[in-house]
């Protein structure tokens, strides 16, 4: 919270208790509650305007009490109750004080209508509030609106959230090299966003991206780079490349990262046409994992590979949880149709497994 809030609280304070020095015993019982304010005693504080309030339930303090309990909760990291205060203060010299906090409430919140309104029928210089109007406009999809306040925002104490931001921006409008140059200035405070940048370079050099990605593998972001990597690759279909990596992935990937190794050793053995390796990942993967949208992927792939396989049983498996698990996945239909269209294509064809080394079964389609 900006120390300025907390001298203008003090200011009310002794204002108030200075203004009405007949009121003696509600002075003292506000300054005895401002003391165990600064002294940090918030639970005391918060228990101390609660009495104070039913003793003196139409005091002048009570708009301090407002403020001072929603910067509370605010440095508590309760954002909705501080901004339950903040909204509730009425005093000109307070909302001037606590409109960023409440901005920045109201974007931890995601409350972007909010910020919308705000930022609509406000005209401000100051940077930081800047930062957090651009948010409203960047999430009504206003980005021609929002473009502007965030370069504003570049002089605040904002400047590296706003210029991740203006880094999206670029990129939903794809604009890909704009937003990777973002990124890379924002990447100098996190060197996370890197990954970010990656993402917007992939587009046009997917091979530069990775390198990005592993340029982590000294710092704590090794495994996630490298995860990042593997998810690049595999978008731009570059399989082979994700196989002959193999020895970087094992070195760099750690828990939870690594668990989805198999998953993309899985396709890409699929789509390189090496089924049985493939079935193995995959079957591997799916056993070890929790259901979400990439088992979905796993298990078409595990019935592809089973059927170039020939393998009814594998087939069986994979399907089985298809139709146990994802009924009401949007590709449940085609996906099913394909089971049953792999399941009646394996049983007119002899099992790969089983035939002599000179006779070759006629993969399914």
């Amino acid at each position: 919270m900006d120390r300025s809030c907390k001298l203008l609280l003090l200011l009310f304070m002794l204002l108030y208790a200075s203004a009405f020095p007949e009121q003696q015993e509600e002075s003292l019982f506000a300054r005895r509650i401002l003391e165990f304010w600064r002294d940090g005693d918030t639970a005391i504080v918060t228990q101390q305007i609660a009495s104070f309030r039913q003793q003196f339930p139409s005091s002048k303090y009570e708009e301090t009490w407002e403020a001072l309990l929603g910067q509370t909760a605010y440095e508590a990291g309760d954002y909705l109750q501080a901004l339950n205060h903040f909204n509730s203060l009425t005093t000109p010299e307070l909302l001037s004080r606590y409109l960023l906090p409440r901005c920045h409430c109201l974007n931890l919140l995601q409350r972007y209508e909010e910020l919308h309104a705000m930022a609509c029928s406000a005209d401000t210089e100051d940077p930081n509030l800047s930062y957090y109007y651009a948010q409203g406009y960047i999430h009504l999809q206003e980005y021609e609106k929002a473009q502007p306040l965030l370069q504003k925002a570049l002089s605040g104490r904002c400047r590296p959230a706003a210029l991740q931001s203006l880094g999206e921006v670029a990129a939903l409008q794809q604009r890909w090299e704009e937003s990777a140059n973002y990124y890379d200035l924002a990447a100098a405070s996190d060197r996370s966003l890197l990954l970010c940048k990656a993402t917007a370079i992939a587009h046009h050099d997917p091979l530069k991206a990775v390198a990005i990605c592993l340029s982590l593998s000294d710092t704590p972001l090794a495994s996630q780079g490298a995860h990042h990597a593997l998810g690049l690759l595999l978008e731009r279909g570059l399989f082979r490349e994700i196989l002959a990596r193999q020895a970087t992935w094992d070195l760099l990937l750690r828990t939870p990262e690594r668990e989805e190794l198999n998953y993309f050793l899985g396709i890409s053995c699929c789509q390189t046409q090496d089924y049985a390796i493939s079935l193995a990942y995959l079957r591997s993967y799916v056993e070890q994992s929790t259901l979400n949208e990439r088992v979905f992927s796993a298990l078409y792939y595990g019935m592809v590979a089973a059927s170039h396989e020939s393998d009814l049983q594998a087939v069986e498996y994979f399907g089985s949880l298809l139709t146990r698990h994802f009924t009401n996945h949007p590709d449940y239909p085609k996906r099913s149709l394909q089971y049953v269209l792999f399941t009646t294509g394996c049983r007119l064809q002899p099992s790969k497994r089983s035939l002599p080394k000179n006779v070759c079964s006629i993969p399914c389609s």
